[in-house]
């Protein structure tokens, strides 16, 4: 494409277009450096349209890192540009994902509804970069029902086959329905994932490790939460972390399965009496400490065993007969 536009006479938009996809090359193989590394390089031309378009790469890119004042900044630039019309995506789109990282719903609300509005692109590219819209919205707090019925109207299905699962999966994995992300997933991830760029694929394998963790599965899902560490190896960023805390759960409540005595005896008490179903309170009282301190026993035997909350820890203390 950039030899034929140079032969054509129009080198220099050839290249900032060349520049772009090869970011979105890079972005689609997990190699988030490169990729933006070239959309820097394609923001420098002069070309208002090419740069919006850039301009808009780099922020996904840096939103992605967690880089989100810089991100910020990219998108404010892009107020005042005229090229940006009412009926372009990506714009609001790029917006939702900013808004759900910084947890405003409000903003995330109104900026996906511009989305929802949107015709512009093609159907092919627009319902690839729609899945994390999706996912984003939905950990900002849009009504999943709005969600999903957009997502439906967009009728994307057609360019890809699993593209409804897709959603319905992403939707299941960002609120953490569990079961549904094991039917939805479970031996199908390769097949309903191989037109997903690396990041994505990688937090579908992720969505579906916390789903196992949970049905107590350790080592399915180890071995999926390795597959999303290595997809992302070259993607650092919220993913990765996520990532990275789910692994370090993993190794602690397999070591806590296998008889690891990590825990101390009066957590070890302090975990039976969460079997119970008692409060901090009651468990202060119980063994005559303060409340303060039975609070950090907890907030202890949380960490150790890589839970979340209380319940997990009582599940925990049950199957093991503490």
């Amino acid at each position: 494409m950039r030899e034929a536009g140079r032969r054509a006479g129009f080198d220099h938009l050839s290249a900032s277009n060349y520049l772009v996809r090869m970011a979105d090359v890079a972005a689609a193989e997990g190699d988030a450096e490169t990729a933006l590394r070239y959309a820097e390089r394609a923001s420098d031309y002069v070309n208002a349209k090419s740069r919006g378009w850039a301009t808009q790469s780099r922020a996904t890119l840096l939103i992605e890192a967690n880089r989100l004042d810089e991100a910020a900044a990219l998108l404010a630039g892009l107020d005042a540009d005229p090229s940006e019309g009412p009926n372009d995506p990506y714009p609001p789109s790029r917006r939702v994902l900013l808004a759900a990282r910084h947890g405003d719903r409000e903003r995330a609300t109104a900026e996906f509804r511009k989305v929802k509005g949107a015709q512009r692109c093609s159907k092919e590219y627009l319902a690839i970069d729609l899945i994390t819209v999706v996912e984003a919205a939905i950990i900002a707090g849009v009504p999943e029902d709005e969600v999903l019925a957009a997502a439906r109207e967009w009728a994307f299905i057609d360019a890809f086959p699993h593209l409804g699962t897709l959603y319905d999966a992403f939707v299941a994995g960002a609120t953490a329905r569990h079961d549904d992300v094991i039917r939805l997933l479970e031996g199908r991830i390769d097949e309903i994932g191989e037109e997903l760029r690396v990041p994505e694929r990688g937090a579908l394998h992720l969505f579906l490790a916390r789903a196992l963790a949970a049905h107590s599965r350790l080592t399915d899902a180890g071995r999926h939460a390795t597959t999303a560490r290595t997809l992302l190896e070259r993607w650092p960023g919220w993913r990765r972390d996520d990532v990275d805390a789910l692994l370090r759960r993993l190794d602690s409540a397999t070591g806590a399965a296998e008889g690891d005595p990590s825990l101390t005896r009066r957590e070890r008490e302090v975990a039976a009496l969460l079997a119970e179903g008692l409060s901090n309170a009651d468990v202060a009282r119980r063994l005559f400490i303060s409340p303060k301190t039975a609070a950090v026993h907890v907030s202890n035997i949380l960490m150790k065993l890589g839970m979340s909350n209380r319940a997990e820890v009582a599940a925990w203390a049950v199957r093991n007969n503490v």
